[in-house]
């Protein structure tokens, strides 16, 4: 998985959307075959229309079309020469800043500190480029350091020319893995995305030395992987992918259970949503919990790890599980062991693609900041799926052992599956006092900017520093105010077990809070226990209508669903937090039904929402109601003619911000 998710794609290729579908149209050109994702084929036809092409802005096209396919099939070698040529063919920054990722992959970390101070030179700062820079520095740091390591790896002795990971211990002696290598159970055409087979579940016996196809009812003619099994072995977890006639090409979690020796049929997880995937599910050792990869709304970008919890026979809605763990990149492959949790993530301090890290669930359900493994665990390939042995016993020098998943060996960057053992550490002799661990903050002040300037309703383009803002931190007995630099940076040191409100304000812009409970406290000799936090604000609009999401109402009602509380409880927090405010909320109708009617219905669901805000603790003397009915449709079509798409969005609760 290299410096991003796309790696993923390929060598794991069960989590994409298109996972089991083959496009059935002709590819002619190289750019088709990029959009339909053969990559393979693609960097065979661009190859040759680069050579052809004369013109430069073309060849610069497909120089990072190249670049990008290459990316997709995790070979960053390659990807890192059509990057460079792309850049030099006039292509554009990306192209030099996927250049320095791929440098990264291939850890040429000296390159990698190259290119993105030429970035930061040429085109300014960024947070990103700076966030690069520090964990190339933290990357050659713990390269140098990794003989000292406790770690050590060897390469399992079952892997394959083909992709093998995600191991997983079934018994003692037995160990499934994910593979793409050809099974006589398979489907017998190549999966395109690779060109090699459809990914299964395959079991490696130690006592035989051999590997094959486990249980039939885990292997169908999709892709199958990712395997999760309680303690006791009888039930399972794992990920699905397919593509019939009947079926959405999304990936899902299925859960079967073993009786008499028979797994039953496997049934997708109740709490599974259509369009989305869900995938690389690991249930705790105690079948309570369960945490998996999704790419469902909620989370903080990409793919990020969500938690559910088993109540008798019913299971909880999926929840992001923690800002500490969670990025805008991409977290997955999550693995129990006791009460720590294993995962792997490209969007935290890493040295390249994916990392492996450690968090551990503290007593009041959360989760601590997470904690990279380092080399020689992580290297500047994809490292994940690390999985402890629950069957070993420490001989006094060997504390560990377990097995891990890299993409290290070799030039092919072909996943294999390693051996790790985590040995004795003798103590120096010379005695050096331990230093005492802080907790510390770090947290920096964003502003969201929206694709059309102004805009609220155009949706969020993205966030950036925000200069000139002022953070206020407050504690049951103090008030603090750290410095904030021109980057838009603070940073502090915190007291255990205390809990914090972080407001940030700024002129032009709503105030925005954090809260933060310090519910850890770092042992004498451990690293500093850092949180981060990020502050986004919202440009302050007045005299724009802007649109709830999840506001609706029950035919020809006006209460407030319970669907849309969460939505009207965050609207009370940001009147509260910013007290000089007052707001008229609006409602709308579509264009069905007369226009006497249209106007009162949205009266009263206006009034409701007031109504809301006055029991949530908002004075009435700041709110108003408006029924617009029919007469401010978003989307202008004629009546008869507009889709209920269309209809749905015409009906839509707002608020404005009035002068």
């Amino acid at each position: 998985m290299n410096s991003s998710f796309y790696r993923l794609l390929i060598l794991i290729p069960f989590i994409w959307v298109l996972a089991s579908c083959q496009p059935t149209q002709k590819i002619q050109d190289g750019e088709t075959a990029f959009e339909v994702k053969q990559y393979a084929k693609a960097v065979q036809m661009l190859n040759e229309e680069y050579d052809k092409t004369r013109d430069r802005e073309f060849r610069a096209y497909r120089a990072f079309l190249l670049a990008e396919s290459y990316r997709h099939m995790g070979e960053p070698a390659n990807a890192s020469r059509w990057y460079q040529q792309a850049f030099d063919d006039g292509y554009g920054v990306i192209a030099l800043e996927r250049y320095g990722q791929t440098l990264k992959q291939q850890e040429r970390y000296d390159d990698c500190l190259n290119v993105y101070t030429r970035l930061i030179n040429d085109y300014g700062t960024t947070e990103e480029w700076e966030k690069e820079i520090r964990a190339c520095l933290s990357a050659i740091e713990w390269s140098e350091a990794k003989e000292q390591n406790a770690y050590t790896l060897t390469n399992a002795c079952f892997n394959s020319s083909a992709a093998d990971y995600a191991p997983v211990f079934f018994s003692e002696h037995e160990l499934l893995f994910t593979s793409d290598r050809a099974s006589e159970s398979g489907p017998s055409e190549p999966y395109w995305w690779t060109g090699r087979s459809y990914s299964g579940i395959f079991i490696y016996d130690d006592m035989k030395g051999e590997v094959e196809a486990f249980d039939e009812v885990f292997n169908s003619r999709g892709n199958d992987g990712a395997i999760s099994f309680t303690q006791d072995g009888k039930e399972a977890f794992f990920t699905r992918c397919y593509a019939e006639d009947d079926l959405d090409a999304y990936c899902k979690i299925f859960r079967t259970t073993l009786e008499d020796r028979i797994w039953s049929e496997p049934e997708a997880m109740p709490f599974s949503e259509e369009g989305i995937n869900e995938f690389q599910p690991a249930i705790s050792p105690d079948g309570s919990i369960l945490v998996f990869s999704s790419d469902k709304e909620g989370g903080q970008g990409g793919y990020d790890l969500y938690i559910v919890y088993r109540r008798g026979n019913e299971w909880t809605e999926p929840e992001p599980i923690s800002t500490n763990i969670n990025t805008p990149g991409n977290e997955n492959f999550p693995g129990f062991h006791l009460d720590t949790l294993y995962f792997a993530s490209d969007g935290l301090h890493g040295m390249g693609g994916l990392d492996i890290f450690r968090t551990v669930r503290n007593k009041s359900g959360g989760w601590s900041p997470a904690i990279n493994l380092e080399a020689p665990i992580n290297s500047g390939s994809d490292d994940f799926a690390l999985v402890v042995n629950p069957y070993y016993q420490s001989d006094g020098e060997i504390l560990q052992k377990g097995y891990l998943t890299s993409s290290r060996n070799g030039l092919d960057y072909s996943d294999d599956i390693f051996l790790y053992e985590k040995r004795k550490i003798e103590p120096v002799e010379v005695e050096i006092p331990l230093v005492k661990a802080k907790i510390r903050v770090k947290g920096k002040v964003l502003e969201r900017y929206y694709n059309v300037e102004a805009d609220p309703n155009s949706g969020g383009k993205g966030t950036r520093p925000l200069q000139g803002a002022k953070v206020t931190i407050s504690t049951v007995d103090s008030v603090l105010q750290p410095n904030v630099d021109q980057k838009s940076r603070f940073k502090l040191e915190l007291d255990a077990e205390t809990r914090y409100l972080f407001l940030a304000t700024s002129k032009g812009y709503l105030n925005n809070s954090y809260d933060l409970v310090t519910d850890q406290r770092p042992e004498p000799g451990e690293k500093d226990l850092v949180y981060v936090v990020d502050i986004v604000l919202d440009p302050l609009i007045k005299n724009t209508e802007i649109t709830l999401e999840n506001i609706y109402y029950d035919f020809n009602k006006s209460d407030i669903r319970e669907d849309a509380r969460p939505t009207l409880d965050e609207l009370s927090k940001l009147l509260k937090l910013n007290p000089s405010i007052n707001i008229q909320m609006g409602s709308h109708t579509d264009c069905r039904g007369t226009i006497v009617y249209n106007e009162d219905l949205s009266q009263r669901r206006a009034q409701s929402a007031v109504n809301y805000l006055i029991v949530a603790g908002v004075s009435a003397e700041r709110l108003s109601a408006k029924g617009y009915g029919e007469n401010e449709p978003a989307v202008d079509c004629l009546c008869e003619e507009c889709t209920e798409e269309q209809h749905q969005t015409n009906r839509r609760t707002t608020f404005k911000i009035l002068e």
